[in-house]
């Protein structure tokens, strides 16, 4: 937020560094921001008007578009929902994109829906116009351009050279709003990279092997997100030189080449959290916000439990309803198609911001459907409908309240036990690592006591490919309750070899290194044993383990225990 407010600041300022191009997609910090600084004032309370204006705009063109598609009920419903929407309202007084984008979506929705009917030039123009401007506010807009062309094509087929026009003037008009951004970029990147140079990093930040599905968890509040090693090194691989370069989307296609079924589950997890009723906070978060916003958690806002699971349930009865035209269709497109360009990057509570207005009039179909059906005597076919409508809903709540949760705590492990049967392997710049556990966030992580804990045996597999003369180090967290600093006595064993080391501990979370030989020995089956042992006092500390994974590769006092799962630890050799 703040460095939104700053970039526009400089803007207004004229001290703004082009040369520095536009990192972050540039239309809310050089435009929207700066005309209204300029217009009302550089204050908070200027900005927070001008977003709950674009609210209204949003909750109007939610209500008129589904009124006319679905009928009044419909639109009353759905301008209702959004109206009401709790995350939608909450996202409103932040200098963050959510707001304007939703404002976007829904009006080019509207313009779409709009051009399709009076298949006017002009209208496709419009649409194009939009387009250029919801791209340039947040680059994931690019994902509509397949379900506009479709609409497009649709309605002026029959008149080849109408069509022709179209697409260009649509096109044209949708590249010409990026295409100042996109020069100056140019200018200074020497390759094409469009109105953001933001790409490589957002790639990076949700497609790597150790890739959180998300942000946080509900329960961590606000804070910054996790940026694991593997991120570092592909920002640092993708900023060599052209010599050397090893682009973010090249590191991405080896990985799936290497691990196509683990890359697959990534993007599982990551579609299961974009439906899932947790809030996915990075930098703001209801749950930190419960004063200023305790009006929020009243009953009559609805989460995006009962959003989700109400424009599930419209998806479902669109696509697969054979008497629904594409109009009606396109709603269910426009939402799935947002769903798989959010889910290709990272998910976040404020990315699924811009998608509600389209899930509220998706939400409205139902609801419209199961009032129709109790005002009058329904046909046998209509209970047909409105029993599987009832199925469809429960199922949809079901999915959104608990689909995610279910399989972090009962599938998660066996899954990637069978699609990445060796564990984690990492190589980083000089080092490569190797590790069992799962990331930090959406992981299953939790403290165990060492007093519970006298002794652990872990088993890492190692690259068959690996030189055996190499500096090694282990690496782990622990978790130390207590106020007073105090010393752990540990004794690490391996193979014929034991030695003691001393640790100072602090109170708080920390990682611990340490070096265990000059050379790493393998055995034949490409595994290395570590043992670990704590002999003297462990009062108040704690190992980290994880309960998403479990390869019976950790052996707690004798014995694998899956309740626990495997030990958040890794094995950093150099190279």
């Amino acid at each position: 937020m703040f460095t939104y407010q700053l970039l526009a600041k400089q803007v207004i300022n004229g001290n703004y560094n082009l040369a520095d191009g536009f990192y972050y997609q540039p239309f809310f910090y050089t435009i929207y921001l700066p005309l209204i600084y300029k217009w009302f004032g550089i204050n908070y309370f200027s900005y927070v008007i001008v977003q709950c204006i674009a609210g209204a705009g949003v909750i109007w063109l939610t209500g008129v578009t589904a009124a006319r598609e679905f009928g009044k009920i419909s639109g009353l419903i759905a301008a209702f929902l959004i109206a009401t929407c709790q995350y939608h309202i909450f996202f409103t007084p932040f200098t963050l994109i959510a707001v304007l984008q939703s404002f976007w979506i829904i009006l080019l929705l509207y313009l779409t829906l709009t051009a399709y009917k009076n298949k006017k030039l002009k209208s496709w123009m419009l649409v194009g116009i939009v387009h250029g401007f919801a791209v340039v506010t947040r680059g994931n807009a690019l994902c509509f351009t397949p379900i506009i062309l479709v609409m497009l094509f649709h309605s002026l087929h029959r008149n080849k050279k109408k069509t022709v026009y179209s697409i260009g003037l649509y096109l044209g008009m949708a590249i010409m709003v990026q295409l100042p951004y996109s020069i100056i970029n140019f200018q200074n990147e020497g390759n094409w990279v469009g109105a953001s140079t933001a790409g490589p990093a957002v790639l990076a930040l949700g497609n790597t092997p150790e890739s959180p599905p998300g942000g946080r968890e509900e329960r961590a509040g606000a804070g910054p997100m996790e940026y694991p090693p593997s991120y570092h090194e592909w920002m640092r691989m993708d900023n060599l030189d052209d010599n050397n370069k090893i682009s973010v989307s090249r590191n991405i296609v080896n990985w799936i080449k290497r691990e196509p079924f683990a890359f697959l589950e990534l993007k599982f997890r990551m579609f299961l959290l974009f439906w899932s009723q947790s809030e996915i906070p990075n930098n703001v978060a209801m749950s930190n916000n419960n004063q200023a916003f305790r009006v929020l958690h009243w009953p009559i806002f609805f989460r995006f439990l009962f959003i989700g699971s109400l424009g599930i349930t419209g998806i479902i009865l669109t696509v697969f309803n054979k008497r629904r035209n594409l109009r009606e269709q396109s709603f269910a497109w426009f939402t799935l198609l947002y769903m798989i360009a959010t889910v290709a990057f990272y998910i976040l509570a404020r990315f699924r911001v811009p998608i509600l207005p389209v899930l509220c009039i998706l939400g409205s179909i139902p609801i419209s459907q199961l009032l129709r059906q109790i005002k009058k005597k329904p046909t046998v076919r209509q209970k047909r409908v409105g029993a599987f409508t009832l199925a469809t809903l429960l199922f949809s709540i079901g999915f959104v309240g608990w689909g995610s949760d279910i399989y972090r705590f009962c599938f998660e492990s066996a899954i990637i036990k069978m699609v990445r049967p060796s564990g984690t392997h990492i190589s980083l710049e000089t080092e490569d690592s190797y590790k069992d556990h799962g990331p930090q966030s959406f992981g299953g992580w939790f403290p165990q006591q060492l007093e519970k804990v006298k002794k652990i045996d872990k088993v890492f597999v190692i690259d068959d490919q690996f030189d055996d003369k190499n500096r090694t180090r282990l690496r782990f967290p622990l978790l130390y309750v207590e106020s007073q600093q105090q010393e752990l006595i540990l004794v690490l064993k391996q193979d014929s070899r034991s030695v003691s080391k001393t640790l100072p501990i602090k109170s708080g979370f920390q990682w611990v290194d340490i070096d265990i030989q000059n050379s790493v020995e393998k055995s034949t089956d490409n595994t290395m044993y570590i043992t670990l042992e704590f002999p003297g006092n462990t009062n108040g500390i704690h190992l980290i383990f994880d309960i998403q994974r479990y390869y019976e590769r950790s052996i707690i006092n004798g014995r694998p225990n899956k309740d626990i799962g495997e030990w958040v630890a890794e094995l950093r050799i150099s190279k």
